[in-house]
This record gives C-alpha cells, structure tokens and sequence, in this order.
C-alpha cells in the first residue's frame, strides 16, 4: 500500500528531526494531519461497518502512527 511506503518516509524523516533538533511539543501533528488529508481519513465512517477492507486499513494506520508520534521519545524506533 502507498501509505505505508508514505509512514515511512515520514517516521525517518521525523527521527532525522529529532536528531538535529530535539523533541518539541506537537511532533508529528502536521505530518498527521497531511496523511488524514491525504486518504481523506475525515471522510471515512465513523464505524467500520461502512468502511471496505482497505479503508480499515488506511485508517489503522493511520492510528498506529499517530500513536508512534505521540509516544516517540527520540530514543527508540
């Protein structure tokens, strides 16, 4: 799927950052915001009775890198 070469270009991209800058505040809300945008994250139902087998997907994760953004430390990968 796209979006997962798109993670992660985007997870080495954002530890690349913290490497020369530090952590900040907000990290990845951006880049969070540009995937939502991107496969039209806000479009998808709220439950996923609605949603096919690859929107699920899409929106998993989607998920699971914005919960990598918001515990990423600068430490771990």
């Amino acid at each position: 799927m796209k979006i997962e070469k798109d993670i992660k270009k985007i997870k080495k991209r954002l530890i690349n950052k913290v490497k020369e800058k530090g952590i900040y505040e907000n990290f990845g809300q951006n880049e969070i915001s540009n995937l939502k945008d991107k496969y039209n994250y806000n479009d998808l139902c709220i439950n996923d009775l609605c949603l096919s087998e690859e929107q699920i997907k899409t929106r998993i994760l989607i998920n699971n890198f914005r919960d990598w953004c918001y515990n990423y430390n600068g430490e771990d990968k």
